[in-house]
């Protein structure tokens, strides 16, 4: 009974102490390298990790991952440019490193644990007489008040149950320090006393200033025990000898004499975020090794030091006289699965075109699992854009997009890249190699409507230019015609073509023209007159109108002698010019013809006398009176006009050079 009392008084004790020191408990704080690990695989023959060590830590220690699932196994990492997949702590530089575990044997049900260990043995180890490392209590219930002429200062010691407890009140005393507030602490003044109170005289402080004091116990000199005051507050540090660094130092436990072993310890601070510590203790050295908890890091201070607290139980003092007490790093590790932490490889992109289309395709690396389902991310973007405004495309099982909308003669670049969906998961892969096209020149519609405005316009300018081109052409070659209704010949009714008195010696020499005949006769001639008025032909005769004919005196004037008169045209005697009329010079040939003029096969007084009886031969009919017919100049350079009817049965080079005459000649003049 006795002893289970106390227990509870000194588990009460260890509770208050943890109280009172409890600046800030930690368990097992997570390290850099912890905090920054992260592991992924392919699922199918290896496993990437990513994590960081600080850059203070470097010079000191080298951690090294290792990897558990039936044996642990350390990793060989190298150094990376940046971490993968997780950030530095912004109180510290890292120094990023890669591994890659080659490993097959993936499961669903596999937990994979990873932990870092030093390279190097850390920790000390101590042997802890109880006796002999005795700290006596802290002061507790500090309080000062005034009066008159004095300030009493009073405390507190809680020395627990007198007949389990070493430590009695004739085994402590007191120190008592007080200073300015803007003085130090080792300019302070003290004061030793066995009582639980002090009274300080006015005349021991100066005016108008603001003092401090603290209090600790200690173990009066005629004690049995030994060991080393309690705690002032706040607590002093000093610097010691030079040593490693990285090793944890300054271990120090004190029994409080009643049930409790309060130990502490010092690490270099830039060493804190890359190992933990922990406090192990064995109450006997075949006792099992116990871990002790909670540790108690105090706040950083001025000191390059931490430090850490840790309370152990006493329970039996007397059983237990001798702890062996030790800090080593701490392990710490966590799990992570395999299955969703899969980064696969990146996709081969290709690219094909589909007439005026573009399509993407991709392939994945092949896994051991073919069942496992892939999502895709795809960008693509002007090569001249960044790819943070590039377009996102996010596709579920598919291999293939197809590109729309893409400008014309423009380079474009595209990537893409792969995670696992459905019952599996884990990180994108990294981005494909950058695929880069060039698409096709294709003309604008603008252009193209601008271009067809431009040809129409232009058409209608060539048809315009064009026509008013042929009509002027076509006025031309019209005025090159011979027209009979121009002609001199057929001025006043066509009056110069018959000479003055032609008419009335025809009339004359065939009387049998009356009547009928005779009205037939002059029909004939108005259909000849009317005729040539609406002909079209060049006006180019073979005689000009100025010119008088005389007629033939002979009764009957034969074939034969009007076509030796026609022939002799040149030669004719011409009477004497008219009051009326100047005499003019005979015609001239500009061409060789054809041109018009009256019948020469027969005479005009005759014309009558063969309406009826057609000429032998039979290929030329007979002439009306007043009718025309067309004459050429015969080869061989002659400059007399002859029918072209006595020409038609001389062979083909007559009409081949009466045809080329009227190509190449000019217009005739009269």
């Amino acid at each position: 009974m006795d002893q289970q009392m106390a227990l509870t008084w000194g588990l009460c004790y260890m509770a208050l102490v943890a109280l009172c020191w409890g600046h800030g408990v930690t368990e097992a704080e997570e390290t850099v390298p912890l905090k920054t690990l992260q592991c992924y695989n392919d699922y199918t023959n290896h496993i990437i990790c990513s994590w960081a060590d600080t850059e203070d830590a470097q010079g000191l220690i080298n951690m090294t991952l290792y990897h558990q699932l039936e044996k642990k196994q350390p990793v060989s990492c190298e150094l990376s440019e940046e971490l993968m997949w997780s950030e530095c702590p912004s109180s510290h530089r890292c120094v990023p490193r890669r591994c890659v575990i080659p490993y097959t044997r993936f499961s669903i049900t596999n937990e994979d644990y990873y932990s870092f260990r030093p390279d190097s043995d850390l920790g000390i180890q101590l042997m802890v007489p109880l006796a002999q490392n005795v700290q006596p209590p802290l002061p507790k219930n500090v309080s000062i008040s005034s009066s008159e002429d004095r300030f009493l200062l009073e405390w507190s010691v809680s020395l627990g149950d007198a007949q389990v407890s070493w430590l009695s009140s004739k085994d402590i005393e007191f120190e008592v320090a007080y200073k300015r507030l803007q003085d130090s602490w080792e300019d302070a003044y003290s004061l030793h006393t066995s009582k639980f109170q002090v009274n300080f005289e006015p005349k021991l402080f100066l005016p108008n200033s603001i003092y401090a004091a603290r209090v600790r116990t200690r173990l009066s000199p005629g004690s049995s025990l030994s060991g080393r005051p309690s705690r002032w507050s706040p607590e002093v540090h000093w610097d010691s000898q030079p040593g490693d660094k990285a090793q944890p130092q300054n271990l120090q436990c004190f029994f409080d004499g009643i049930q409790s072993l309060h130990c502490s310890w010092e690490v270099w601070t830039q060493t804190t975020g890359s190992v933990s510590f922990g406090l192990f203790y064995r109450p006997s050295p075949v006792a099992p090794e116990e871990k002790c908890s909670p540790v108690v890091k105090e706040p950083p201070g001025a000191s390059v030091y931490t430090r850490y607290h840790c309370s152990l139980p006493v329970p039996e003092p007397s059983a237990h006289s001798q702890y062996t007490v030790s800090v080593k790093h701490l392990e710490q590790g966590k799990f992570i699965m395999s299955y969703n932490h899969i980064q696969m490889e990146p996709p081969t992109l290709n690219l094909t075109k589909n007439r005026d289309s573009y399509s993407l395709h991709w392939e994945t690396q092949k896994m051991a699992y073919s069942f496992i389902e892939h999502t895709f991310q795809v960008q693509y973007k002007k090569k001249s854009d960044s790819w943070e405004d590039s377009k996102t495309e996010n596709l579920d099982r598919a291999h293939s997009m197809d590109l729309s909308q893409l400008e014309p003669d423009t380079s474009y670049c595209a990537r893409v890249r792969v995670k696992p969906i459905s019952n599996y998961d884990g990180i994108w892969s990294k981005w494909s190699e950058e695929y880069t096209w060039k698409t096709d020149w294709v003309m604008p519609t603008l252009w193209i409507v601008l271009i067809l405005v431009f040809l129409i316009l232009t058409l209608l300018l060539i048809l315009r230019f064009g026509c008013v081109s042929v009509y002027r052409t076509y006025r031309k070659w019209k005025e090159k015609i011979p027209n009979p209704s121009k002609s001199l010949l057929f001025q006043d009714g066509g009056k110069g073509l018959w000479p003055p008195g032609s008419m009335a010696a025809f009339a004359t020499k065939n009387p049998a023209l009356q009547g009928p005949q005779s009205r037939l006769l002059a029909e004939q001639q108005g259909e000849s007159y009317a005729h040539l008025e609406d002909n079209n032909v060049s006006p180019l005769t073979i005689e000009d109108p100025n010119i008088i004919r005389v007629p033939p005196s002979g009764p009957d004037t034969t074939p034969a002698a009007s076509s030796e008169s026609t022939e002799q045209l040149p030669n004719v005697q011409v009477e004497g010019p008219t009051p009326n009329r100047p005499r003019k010079q005979l015609p001239s040939f500009d061409f060789n013809g054809p041109y018009l003029g009256p019948p020469q096969s027969h005479s005009l007084p005759d014309l009558p006398d063969q309406l009826g009886s057609p000429q032998v031969g039979g290929s030329l009919k007979p002439a009306l009176p007043g009718s025309l017919e067309y004459m050429c100049l015969p080869p061989g350079g002659q400059a007399q006009l002859v029918p072209l009817s006595q020409v038609m049965g001389q062979g083909q080079a007559m009409d081949v050079q009466c045809g080329s005459s009227l190509e190449t000649s000019g217009s005739p003049s009269v």
